[in-house]
């Protein structure tokens, strides 16, 4: 924090408004063993959902428990042609930073005691309480590469220190519980309780936002120049802080220019609406005259025929 406030105290500031525990791993609980800083899993479970989030509660709800149904039987499925104890993606981590242990020198201190030095510096690993200065064991309990070199130095095998949650009986527990499937909804029971009416709620104009509404550095163009944050010119005066819609500079008739084109749009929409309503109102008569007119032939040729058998 002292090097961020040498470098930037505009952002120092920022930071330190925000309690260190929701963005500094230190202060995170080893409890946890996820050292996740983003939201990414209830952005991936948003977009799973995304075509029941449209429908009604009642088939929202019908279409989230299908998938979550078969998505638990899919990974019951999954972890049975699964070897290893430890689940595969742990078993990738590991073998990748046990490619890394050259890198370092590692020194035996006691019975699972080591003092790892790299590049970036020198780290004490722990494996009985399975910690490394470096927090990373800690936060996740998978042997980071400063325990991992550790380890392999004495002829321990570090797949045995992965904490339990990774492994295949956790992850067969995790997925145990199954989801009934329900029968039709005209086969449901009718609830003995008073109806619940939803909520009142105010539609509003437009079309239906089915967007989020993105953060204003979210999501930036790579390579394209960004206006964030520059300042904004008034094209007539040419001041800040303003543009030419709001600027009161006398002379400015930029906001009432738009209003009349506004205005001649509109009277002109008007009038190509009720042009377009009143050849509608003469084809709708053209038709209806047609009918009567049909009608009325038709008649005079019914009495036309009975006259004519009468004369018979």
């Amino acid at each position: 924090m002292r090097e961020l406030h040498l470098v930037a105290p505009e952002a120092h500031a920022w930071l330190s408004s925000i309690p260190a525990n929701l963005w500094a791993r230190h202060t995170f609980s080893p409890r946890t063993k996820c050292d996740l800083l983003s939201n990414n899993i209830c952005e991936s479970f948003n977009q799973y959902i995304k075509d029941a989030r449209e429908e009604p509660i009642l088939t929202m709800f019908e279409a989230i428990r299908r998938q979550i149904m078969c998505r638990f039987q899919e990974k019951r499925d999954w972890i049975q042609k699964v070897k290893s104890h430890i689940c595969p993606r742990i078993c990738q981590k590991i073998e990748e930073r046990k490619k890394q242990v050259a890198q370092f020198d590692a020194l035996v201190s006691t019975r699972e005691v080591y003092e790892v030095t790299g590049i970036v510096g020198t780290f004490a690993v722990n494996a009985v309480q399975r910690s490394c200065t470096c927090n990373e064991w800690d936060m996740t309990g998978i042997p980071c590469v400063h325990a991992c070199a550790g380890l392999v130095q004495d002829n321990k095998d570090p797949y045995a220190y992965v904490d339990n949650c990774y492994s295949v009986e956790t992850y067969v527990k995790a997925y145990a519980g199954v989801i009934m499937p329900m029968p039709d909804q005209t086969n449901w029971v009718n609830a003995s309780s008073d109806t619940l009416l939803p909520p009142r709620r105010k539609i509003a104009p437009g079309r239906p936002k089915k967007v989020r509404k993105k953060a204003p550095l979210e999501d930036l163009h790579v390579g394209k120049l960004s206006k964030v944050g520059l300042p904004i010119h008034c094209s007539h005066c040419g001041h800040t802080d303003h543009n030419a819609r709001s600027c009161k500079v006398t002379g400015c008739s930029f906001v009432r220019q738009r209003k009349s084109v506004t205005a001649q749009g509109l009277l002109n929409e008007g009038e190509e609406l009720v042009e377009a309503t009143l050849q509608m109102l003469i084809l709708m008569l053209r038709e209806i005259l047609m009918l009567m007119l049909c009608k009325m032939l038709m008649r005079l040729n019914l009495q036309l025929q009975e006259a004519q058998l009468e004369l018979k």
